[in-house]
């Protein structure tokens, strides 16, 4: 597989599992899309704010714009669906700009991530990868109780 390939599937990984995030706010109201399973838990706001600031964050140590992440804050957001999902259509033209625009060997680089340490560009991206998927499952999850809450 060419890196330029390797390159555009990571990119469909990517936005596969923040399309999913971002999918479970579809028809829930303010109220619903805030609200925590429990007291420690998240809302699904705040899985999907978390999950783009830190796709934000990963992007720009590959060459995107400036993003000044504050991590702490992203478990306090509150949003409304369409507010988070605005955010996300930003950040996906992003992604969709920066990952076929990087230079070749960018996957086996190391880069400076500000909490992770010296990363390859494969590993910054993998592990974005991973981290959406997980959150996915709890998106869903958080999904299917509101719906529960419902009925």
């Amino acid at each position: 597989m060419s890196e330029r390939d390797e390159v555009a599937l990571y990119r469909d990984q990517l936005l596969h599992w923040v399309d999913a995030i971002v999918g479970c706010l579809d028809g829930l109201s303010d109220a619903e899309a805030n609200a925590r399973p429990i007291e420690s838990g998240n809302s699904l706001v705040i899985i999907a704010t978390h999950v783009i600031g830190n796709l934000s964050q990963n992007m720009q140590v590959l060459g995107g714009p400036p993003y000044d992440r504050d991590r702490d804050a992203e478990f306090r957001a509150t949003a409304s669906p369409a507010e988070v999902a605005a955010r996300w259509q930003a950040l996906r033209a992003t992604i969709e700009q920066v990952l076929p625009s990087l230079p070749a060997g960018a996957l086996d680089r190391t880069y400076q991530h500000p909490q992770q340490g010296e990363r390859t560009g494969r590993q910054l991206i993998v592990g974005a990868i991973t981290h959406a998927a997980v959150h996915a499952g709890e998106a869903e999850l958080t999904r299917d109780w509101i719906r529960a809450r419902r009925s």
